[in-house]
């Protein structure tokens, strides 16, 4: 007996199984793919056919790479299944958008993190000046921020000057991963330090 899936994918007419295959595939698990792909090849049609009969243009094409590579699909999987639909000249999409999204994802989980030093950094702060600093002021808040900052910026800088000495062709990044990690490092010991000598 068939699952629900399966029935409404049997359902489906030409131009939405289409669809499930093309620009809406990356929505789906692989069980309901190949289900969706062996009755289109009972059905003796190719989504070579279906591509040129409902004009599978390259914004519709793009909306597919998108939706394939968010949903983690190997970007050599895609580029197979696109030579085999005769889609070879729009393989360089795919590694464009590859690249694209992979710096996106990159660029959100970098500013995660600047947010949560931020936050910690300014925890901190505040409890090591209310706790070690008699009469504290605003300029001593400040100060211990920057302390926080610098530090691992310079030591970033230093390690990452090191690590280029030996490569001519390498740039030296001013706020490279290093300096992120050795930041929320760098907070978490002084924070558990202070917890200590308060609790002790």
């Amino acid at each position: 007996m068939k699952e629900i899936w399966q029935k409404n994918i049997d359902n489906l007419d030409d131009k939405k199984l289409f669809d499930y295959l093309t620009i809406e595939r990356g929505n789906y698990q692989l069980e309901a793919i190949e289900y969706a792909e062996n009755l289109l090849n009972e059905k003796k049609i190719s989504l070579i056919h279906l591509q040129k009969k409902y004009n599978y243009n390259q914004k519709s094409i793009d909306l597919e790479i998108t939706k394939r590579l968010s949903n983690e699909e190997p970007s050599n999987k895609i580029k197979e299944n696109f030579k085999q639909r005769n889609l070879s000249d729009f393989i360089y999409l795919i590694e464009e958008k590859d690249i694209f999204l992979k710096e996106k994802k990159s660029k959100k989980k970098r500013n995660s993190k600047i947010t949560t030093n931020v936050l910690l950094s300014i925890f901190f702060s505040f409890l090591f000046i209310s706790r070690k600093i008699e009469n504290p002021n605003i300029t001593h808040f400040f100060i211990s921020l920057i302390f926080l900052f610098t530090i691992p910026f310079v030591l970033s800088i230093l390690i990452e000057a090191i690590k280029s000495r030996g490569h001519k062709n390498q740039k030296l990044e001013f706020f490279p991963k290093l300096f992120y990690n050795l930041w929320l490092y760098l907070i978490l010991f002084f924070l558990a330090s202070l917890l200590i000598s308060i609790s002790t």
